[in-house]
């Protein structure tokens, strides 16, 4: 069962510069899609960026969603599992680590 969470934060514990994107799970046709509504701004190692998915992105409750990092320079990495948005104030941490061309994203 996906963690119910109101927010993603992602923190950069790799050797890269990176941004992070979202995929969704949509559960009428059974696919995972790119959310086109948001993309983070870069941000270096040891730091974090966080999104509110209800109160900035207007997701609907019961979305499954999970970040993709994109490393400046290098390749992209979609984390390891999806997220429940849910109206309370819960957040989901998910670590990168690795180099630009060797990524792992896990919810921590």
């Amino acid at each position: 069962m996906a963690r119910p969470v109101r927010k993603i934060n992602v923190v950069n514990e790799g050797a890269f510069v990176m941004a992070y994107d979202l995929t969704i799970f949509d559960l009428d046709i059974g696919q995972e899609l790119t959310f086109n509504g948001f993309r983070s701004g870069e941000f270096p190692v040891g730091s974090n960026q966080e999104v509110d998915l209800i109160g900035q992105l207007d997701l609907p409750a019961g979305t499954f969603v999970k970040p993709n990092v994109h490393a400046a320079a290098g390749t992209d990495k979609e984390a390891d599992l999806f997220v429940q948005v849910a109206d309370n104030d819960q957040t989901a941490t998910y670590e990168a680590h690795g180099t630009t061309f060797s990524i792992s994203i896990k919810l921590i």
